[in-house]
């Protein structure tokens, strides 16, 4: 009888460890960091294929036509990967999350920048940029 009280407590703890992420809900920040991440990836592959461009044309594979469009192809791919990683950046003054210790640093990073200009200067000392 008590094997039975042990196997199915085990079952029930086993059951809830396996369940605990589907009760918490999907994370908000996983698809901005899927996101990011194929950004990277992007960006990554087209600056490789430039570097893999270039040496393909020092070493004659390539003509001057087909080096060319091929370049652009992969310039406007690293140039618009780049710009979805500029849109998906946060803000360095906002919190990234409910963590008070996040809410601290962001309030020590805009103490950092002069409210009025935005220039970078120390907490204590007047803006070199406008002087506030």
């Amino acid at each position: 009888m008590i094997e039975w009280v042990v196997l199915g407590t085990g079952v029930v703890v086993a059951a809830a460890y396996c369940a605990w992420p589907l009760r918490r809900g999907a994370n908000p920040r996983s698809a901005e960091a899927s996101a990011r991440i194929e950004a990277e990836g992007r960006r990554d592959a087209a600056l490789a294929g430039l570097d893999d461009l270039e040496f393909d044309r020092e070493a004659g594979k390539l003509g001057v036509e087909d080096f060319d469009r091929l370049r652009t192809l992969y310039e406007s791919e690293a140039v618009a990967a780049l710009n979805e990683l500029d849109r998906l950046a946060l803000d360095p003054g906002a919190p990234s999350s409910d963590d008070p210790l996040e809410a601290e640093i962001a309030a020590a990073r805009r103490l950092m920048r002069c409210p009025r200009c935005g220039a970078p200067r120390r907490a204590v000392e007047r803006c070199p940029r406008c002087g506030n």
